[in-house]
């Protein structure tokens, strides 16, 4: 796996005038006094997973909506995998959302086994396929909770290769709590606003995925008050290789100072893909949230979760990118013109290293 390590800065504890001009992504890449920026993610060799990656997406999202893996099934597939894009609910609870993500597992399972032994579901050769074949998890966001849930609650421990979870609220998000004060789960005003999500939803999911809301159960799934009942009754399973990475962000980008650049480090356990003296422009519609997220203490986070609510397993660090970035989105066609994160070469890195582990 290609690595790019941390480059800190030797930025002063004070910003300089300079610094203090560079207003955006565009404006601080080229008056940026930390020239010696490396990208966080670099392809090297390509090698093919042995089984299906399935990219499964979180809260608010489907495979088509400015949430979605914008791209990335198709780069994968270009390196020569097998990639599945789930859609399930965007505005329920885990344990639903888990069960319609088992469907797209025994389907990935099914096509793989088709493709790799060429028989009819009768044969014995299929049936010994299903038997042993497993899937690469890979989620987003809330999508990693439905993971942990499927492998736990739901059985599917021995279909399971690996579970890679990016930004996943494994300690839970402030803005569900947040939420949950608003919708009691009850009455006609909780009715109301799960119809109106319903609608929502109808604009980029199927039908019956949009009108299958419990927003209740979706905040008090992502919630931090629900987290340690969670982790209490889906504990990591014997022979699942878990992993997770976090997307660090700044309502305000640009140069971080030497402090700053220690405290994201300190944060993200010492690892940190690229340049940790340039900070990550947080996308407009997250900023209001990672004052709630981040806190009175300002924890590193990417607009909706916290490094540390986002480590699980084998945490193997941060990168520059908000929640949105994460996925590609709002439609990401090239890599960030200021920290260089590019999500797809991310994806294709994380494919790689899967291979080269086994899965």
């Amino acid at each position: 796996m290609a690595l790019a390590t941390a480059v800190v800065g030797c930025a002063a504890d004070e910003a300089s005038d300079k610094d203090d001009a560079c207003a955006t992504a565009e404006s601080c890449a080229t008056s940026d006094a930390i020239t010696n920026v490396a990208a966080p993610f670099t392809v090297g060799r390509v090698e093919k997973t042995n089984y299906p990656i399935i990219l499964h997406h979180g809260f608010n999202a489907s495979s088509t909506n400015s949430w979605s893996y914008y791209g990335v099934k198709q780069a994968l597939e270009a390196d020569g995998h097998h990639v599945t894009v789930t859609e399930v609910e965007p505005f329920a609870g885990v344990a639903t959302r888990a069960k319609r993500l088992a469907v797209f597992v025994d389907r990935a399972l099914d096509e793989h086994c088709t493709a790799r032994v060429g028989s009819s579901e009768t044969s014995a050769a299929f049936e010994n396929c299903l038997a042993t074949a497993k899937v690469n998890l890979v989620a987003h966001s809330m999508g990693g909770l439905d993971a942990r849930y499927l492998a736990s609650s739901l059985g599917y421990a021995s279909k399971i290769a690996s579970i890679t979870t990016i930004s996943t609220p494994h300690g839970g998000s402030a803005i569900a709590d947040v939420g949950l004060h608003f919708i009691s789960g009850e009455g006609k005003f909780s009715d109301a606003i799960d119809a109106l999500a319903s609608a929502f939803g109808r604009t980029f999911t199927e039908d019956d995925l949009a009108t299958n809301t419990d927003l209740h159960a979706a905040l008090l799934s992502l919630s931090e008050k629900n987290a340690p009942a969670f982790d209490a009754e889906n504990p990591d399973q014997a022979g699942i290789y878990y992993q997770s990475y976090a997307g660090v962000s700044r309502a305000i980008g640009g140069p971080r100072t030497e402090s700053q650049q220690r405290e994201v480090l300190k944060a993200c356990n010492g690892i940190y893909f690229g340049t940790v003296a340039r900070a990550d422009f947080m996308a407009l519609q997250l900023t209001a949230g990672s004052l709630i997220v981040g806190g009175l203490d300002f924890a590193p986070q990417d607009g909706m979760v916290t490094v540390e609510h986002a480590k699980r397993g084998n945490f193997r660090g941060c990168f520059p990118s908000d929640h949105l970035d994460e996925v590609g989105q709002v439609r990401k066609d090239r890599p960030d013109v200021y920290t260089k994160f590019d999500h797809l070469a991310f994806y294709r890195v994380l494919a790689t290293d899967l291979a080269k582990r086994g899965f």
